[in-house]
């Protein structure tokens, strides 16, 4: 992300999945946390993300995967990073 001086409302919401999953270096974290303190828009979409997305982890978390089937996606993880030339 090629910040200037200040993050748009595009670029905010562009960026909020990687935001949401840290997946930001700390300097666009800097900038984007700048935008939402002075962006209500922006704040309220980033509090409804952030909270749609607690709400499915929370309950992902509530759901037992069958053994056969963790071990199954783990095999495929395996493979594909065997696969995967970068």
């Amino acid at each position: 992300m090629a910040l200037l001086d200040q993050v748009t409302c595009e670029e905010f919401v562009r960026n909020l999945p990687s935001f949401l999953d840290r997946e930001v270096t700390a300097g666009d974290r800097q900038e984007l946390e700048a935008h939402l303190a002075t962006c209500a828009r922006c704040l309220r979409k980033f509090h409804f993300e952030r909270t749609l997305l607690d709400r499915i982890r929370n309950r992902l978390q509530a759901v037992a995967v069958p053994a056969a089937l963790k071990v199954r996606i783990e095999a495929l993880i395996r493979a594909s990073d065997r696969d995967d030339p970068g």
